[in-house]
């Protein structure tokens, strides 16, 4: 009987169950352990082959819930085979040589990647030679021309001199620094259907800084930033010089695997990649051809590969050898070589991981994730990309605390030479990475230095001095109306009138800006406060079905949740928040403990995706009469009201309200004929302004009945709850410090 290996043991393990029953048939399990045995799992090609085969096996025969899960144990097999394999894989490398090896003149042509590093040093000292020698030619001929000159023979040579001092003007200028420039508005009008979001605006924004750009929501933040990045407003300088990238709030989904979204950002990538590929088709049909003919004929190409060939390689459609072939591919690879393609793969990969993707998920498709996932593939792209003039659009949103901190770091090391824009509406956030505040307001620009403590600082000066300065102004033109009101028809003061008027004409307005007035959140309060015990876990463990191979599994969780409780649920996406909200709420059942929940305990919940399930063609009005009909027009009114729902908000579609005007209509829905004595919110702040952020903080320090909150906002944490618990491991524990100090642990951990 032949021994067991390594792999074989490790794959039954993740098959047997707690009784140490075996789930899988043991032809099926041998099979999977040929697969894995015989290929490079650490590569994300062989990978993803190796998904695509034995995740379908795994879920049909019911070894898995869903499809999804079947992915994740096949990425935990994978890991596996990884730790037993003997032979260290390079990847790129066994690619390329199994794939050259297809034709002997290609394998004759191809050398390693060290002698083509040799050549190109040769080619670099040559090109190094030559222009010394042009600069010494230069040299000699400005100085003969400067002689002629001198002796009084300028004119003959006056062409001459005209084209070296363009060479001259044209070499000082490449060797110029780039702009500091980048973006230039110049009287710039944006408008919006009727609406007009900048008016005649005037504003810089330079390379080498870190801008927010902040505003109320509807001010047409995200506007401007897709009229630049479109080339709708020509704002930017040599624009045809520089990558820009925008990432939206919004991203579509695909059929596109995740890893290749980001790597079809680099263009070269996606030119490369093309070429090989065809290239090598090509010389798959060569092996296939009589060797005495050694070419191929237009007619033994299928139709997407002549397409290919007649888009990439027309010059080679009247010879189609070996040779031509196998040069053409060397090229490609000197290429690869030369913009180091070769590793944009694994740089590709490295970036995802740290956006919490793991290897089986940056194989899937992204039509399969959610919009949190989607805006850190988006994030990844701009990553990779590396573009020269960044603009991200509210890039928190849906990122737990983990995330957040690895995109604070990034943005804070985002390069001098480059420029970029983010629009968010996290203070904490803006605080890490910021060197200027741009506020939107009043259809203008205004840059103010610093991170946002110092604008708040420096704007809450400036209005109360330009408060004053109102006054001021208002009691001096009192004081000169009055004179004006006392000698206007006084023929010996008429000079004194006439000079005190031409005074109240010059006078600038000085119009102080209005604190717009944010639509308050008013929670229905139980009508007594209370500190009773609402809800008490003890001890409870929950798992989805197959936890075994998935590996997910609270256990051991106890919690308390009194009447007057202010509790923050924080962790790691995936770390199982939800779970445990969806038990406190009862849309789960704990497999084992205790779980109380008092008469007294009327739960609500709000649900971050939730604005995502609205008809978007229905009005605020019809969407709440629908959720709950019998009730008269005026206490639907009166209870959109209460949310900050105006008159001329609540008979408009839903798709022309902002995404915090959502977040507004759902908290609507949840509170509409109940009076909870328990809020659970999962991510409420996500689409909010500050201003409206600051307007929910109030309305729920207002409520008096208890609240849980998942959520990864600094400020809203910090002034609504009174207790932090985190969710890792499959263990909830209690948090001692403030949440500033869960976020400074979790630094220490990434630095550690």
């Amino acid at each position: 009987m032949p021994t067991e290996t390594p792999l074989q043991r490790a794959i039954a393990n993740r098959f047997t169950d707690q009784t140490g029953h075996l789930l899988l048939d043991p032809v099926l399990l041998g099979y999977i352990h040929t697969v894995l045995a015989s290929c490079n799992v650490l590569d994300l090609d062989t990978l993803s082959d190796v998904t695509t085969v034995i995740a379908p096996l795994l879920h049909s025969n019911r070894i898995t819930s869903s499809l999804e899960e079947a992915e994740e144990v096949v990425a935990l097999l994978c890991g596996d085979a990884a730790k037993f394999q003997t032979t260290t894989h390079d990847t790129e490398s066994v690619r390329l040589i199994s794939e050259i090896s297809i034709m002997e003149q290609v394998v004759a042509l191809a050398t390693t990647r060290e002698q083509w590093q040799s050549t190109q040093k040769a080619r670099n000292l040559a090109q190094q030679k030559l222009d010394y020698q042009v600069a010494q030619s230069e040299s000699r001929a400005r100085a003969n021309l400067a002689r002629r000159i001198a002796q009084g023979k300028a004119t003959v040579f006056e062409p001459q001199a005209r084209v070296l001092n363009q060479v001259i003007a044209v070499s000082q200028a490449s060797q110029t620094r780039k702009p500091t420039e980048g973006i230039v508005l110049d009287n710039i009008t944006i408008a919006y259907g009727g609406n007009v979001l900048l008016q005649d605006c005037d504003f810089r924004f330079h390379f080498g800084r870190r801008y927010s750009l902040i505003g109320r929501n509807g001010t047409g933040k995200s506007t401007l930033l897709r009229a630049i990045a479109s080339g709708e407003v020509a704002c930017i300088p040599d624009r045809e010089h520089y990558r820009l990238l925008y990432v939206s709030q919004e991203i579509t989904p695909t059929d596109d695997r995740v890893i290749d979204v980001v790597l079809s950002a680099d263009s070269d990538y996606t030119r490369l990649a093309r070429m090989e590929k065809v290239l090598l088709e090509l010389g798959e049909l060569l092996e296939e051809v009589d060797p005495s003919e050694g070419t191929l004929t237009i007619d033994q190409l299928s139709q997407a590969l002549h397409q290919s060939v007649t888009e990439l390689f027309p010059e080679i459609l009247t010879d189609l050898s070996s040779p031509v072939i196998g040069k053409l591919l060397q090229d490609v690879y000197i290429e690869m070589e030369e913009r180091q393609i070769s590793d944009a793969k694994a740089r590709a990969s490295k970036i995802l991981s740290g956006l919490q993707f793991t290897p089986a998920m940056q194989i899937r498709r992204t039509k399969e994730f959610s919009g949190g996932w989607l805006m850190r593939v988006s994030l990844a792209r701009a990553l990779f990309m590396e573009p020269h003039i960044l603009f991200l659009d509210e890039p928190d949103n849906h990122l737990d605390t983990h995330a957040m901190l690895w995109l604070e770091d990034w943005l804070r090391s985002f390069p001098t030479d480059r420029l970029l824009v983010v629009v968010s509406h996290d203070t904490d956030f803006l605080n890490h990475f910021s060197t200027d505040i741009v506020l939107l307001c009043n259809q203008k620009l205004k840059l103010y230095s610093g991170d946002y403590d110092t604008f708040v600082s420096v704007r809450t000066n400036e209005l109360e001095s330009l408060q004053k300065r109102a006054e001021k102004q208002e009691a001096e033109q009192a004081r000169i109306q009055t004179f004006v009101d006392r000698f206007r028809y006084n023929a010996k003061r008429a000079s004194l009138v006439q000079s005190r008027l031409k005074m109240l004409n010059k006078m600038e307005a000085l119009i102080v800006p209005e604190a717009e007035r944010v639509a308050p959140f008013s929670f229905p309060s139980p009508p007594e406060p209370s500190q009773a015990t609402l809800l008490e876990m003890r001890n409870v463990e929950f798992a989805y079905s197959q936890q075994r191979l998935s590996g997910f599994r609270l256990t051991d969780i106890n919690l308390t949740i009194c009447a007057d409780s202010r509790i923050a649920i924080c962790g790691a996406n995936g770390s199982g928040k939800s779970t445990l909200l969806k038990l406190l709420c009862g849309t789960e059942k704990e497999l084992s403990g205790v779980l109380v929940r008092s008469a007294s305990c009327v739960t609500a919940i709000f649900w971050q995706h939730h604005t995502e399930l609205l008809d978007l063609n229905k009005t605020p009005y019809q969407t709440l009469e629908e959720f709950s009909p019998g009730e008269s027009e005026q206490e639907y009114r009166r209870h959109l009201g209460s949310f900050g729902l105006s008159e001329s908000l609540i008979f408009h579609p839903n798709y022309t309200l902002s995404g915090g005007q959502k977040t507004r209509l759902n908290f609507a829905l949840l509170t509409f004929r109940t009076v909870p004595t328990l809020l659970i919110l999962d991510e409420p702040t996500n689409h909010l302004d500050i201003e409206t952020r600051m307007a929910l903080a109030e309305g729920l320090n207002l409520y008096q009945g208890a609240v849980v909150i998942v959520s990864h906002d600094a400020q809203l944490i910090q002034s609504v709850t009174d207790d932090i618990y985190v969710v890792a491991g499959g263990r909830l524990q209690h948090w001692t410090g403030d949440f500033q100090s869960y976020k400074q642990s979790l630094r220490d951990a990434r630095s550690g």
